[in-house]
């Protein structure tokens, strides 16, 4: 078997195990999916309105952190490890509370 063979059926055999995955994808997956959809935009929102208060487009702390560990459960979404995703999901939530403005007393 040659070098490009080979290559070929690593190629093929990807496509076919993310085809079945996809195929069986579990529900815990596309629960995962669902909530960074919703999620994404309300920490874009949020992080635009806190700048806008503070008149500049400086980090504000927890900002890069929670878009980070979205990008990572984006990734583990891709991956299929829900476990990971979600990980990163509620602790991108975590950090998006740094963000809200403290109640008035």
């Amino acid at each position: 078997m040659t070098n490009s063979q080979s290559f070929f059926l690593v190629r093929w055999f990807r496509t076919v195990k993310r085809r079945w995955l996809n195929l069986f994808r579990p529900v815990s997956l596309q629960r995962l999916e669902n909530t960074i959809q919703i999620f994404q935009p309300e920490l874009e929102v949020l992080i635009e309105e806190q700048q806008t208060k503070r008149g500049d487009k400086f980090d504000l702390g927890w900002d890069n952190r929670s878009k980070q560990l979205l990008e990572t459960a984006k990734k583990a979404l891709t991956d299929f490890d829900a476990e990971l995703g979600w990980r990163c999901l509620k602790a991108a939530d975590r950090f998006r509370l740094y963000g809200l403005e403290k109640p008035k007393i």
